[in-house]
């Protein structure tokens, strides 16, 4: 099923009509302001926010829980640290702008799945950030893991393959597939990559 497409954009630089283009078989409306967005929009599970912004930032913000819309971001800036602040807030997919015609298929199918949207290499900024950073809360989600799975979910952010995870952890491949399979279930996560954003979401 093909959602609606709500679309705000509050960048006077960005090419909208390349965008349109891109999404010419999709039902659009457009929206001026945020408010005019929400007070129209009243079944928000069948419809996707996209919302193009200077930064990060600014998107950061806007009045709105962005954990209640199915939502993709679209904008110039991609420092690790906004992005790392909008996948806390609730962010389904990010495409940076000059990406736009690269990503935006693969982000929309993703979003249609259920499933997350972010660019490989954006991501990997996120991950090094997140290791990087102060963030050390984890409480959220610890409680649901083991030992084992924690220490999985911790060499997912480090970008080992399942092949040097299960050689790291001295773990049989039907005992990594059911341990990984546990982790997505706890998690309600679909795939690697959905691990490791759940995983950041929730300072894990």
């Amino acid at each position: 099923m093909k959602y609606k497409i709500c679309l705000i954009n509050f960048d006077p630089e960005f090419d909208l009509n390349k965008l349109l283009f891109l999404l010419k078989d999709f039902e659009i409306e457009q929206y001026s302001e945020l408010n005019a967005f929400i007070n129209r929009n009243n079944n928000k599970e069948k419809s996707l926010l996209i919302l193009i912004g200077n930064n990060e930032k600014q998107i950061l913000d806007l009045p709105i829980d962005l954990k209640k819309y199915k939502n993709l971001i679209i904008s110039h800036f991609t420092e690790s640290v906004n992005l790392y602040n909008l996948i806390l807030a609730g962010c389904n997919g990010f495409i940076e702008t000059e990406k736009l015609e690269e990503n935006l298929n693969a982000a929309l199918k993703n979003l249609w799945s259920g499933l997350f949207f972010i660019d490989t290499d954006l991501m990997g900024k996120v991950i090094k950030f997140f290791q990087n950073s102060q963030y050390k809360e984890k409480e959220k989600l610890k409680a649901l893991l083991n030992e084992c799975e924690s220490e999985i979910i911790k060499l997912i952010l480090q970008g080992k393959n399942d092949f040097d995870i299960k050689k790291d952890l001295n773990l049989s491949a039907n005992n990594y597939t059911e341990i990984l399979s546990n982790i997505k279930l706890k998690l309600k996560a679909k795939s690697r990559s959905e691990i490791a954003i759940l995983a950041l979401q929730n300072n894990l």
